[in-house]
């Protein structure tokens, strides 16, 4: 089984649980790149450098499969913006 980039802990659905709570009570509507940037900030991504497109690239793919593996569902891309 391949390693995740990242870890597989209950600290890390929590903190996404937050960030997600805390922006819907501001009305705020809650991105995938938000969640990729949260990520990156509190460190749980390793080194990314935001400045690279590819590595932020990555990292943005690998949050999405978190996402989808922890069963966070995604709006569809029309969605309105906030």
């Amino acid at each position: 089984m391949k390693r995740a980039r990242i870890r597989d802990h209950q600290e890390v659905v929590d903190l996404v649980r937050q960030f997600v709570r805390e922006r819907h009570q501001d009305h705020r509507q809650v991105t995938g790149l938000d969640v990729t940037s949260k990520l990156i900030a509190a460190g749980e991504l390793g080194t990314v450098d935001t400045s690279s497109k590819k590595e932020l690239d990555a990292a943005h793919r690998c949050v999405l499969r978190w996402l989808d593996t922890h069963g966070w569902v995604r709006a569809r891309a029309t969605a309105r913006p906030s």
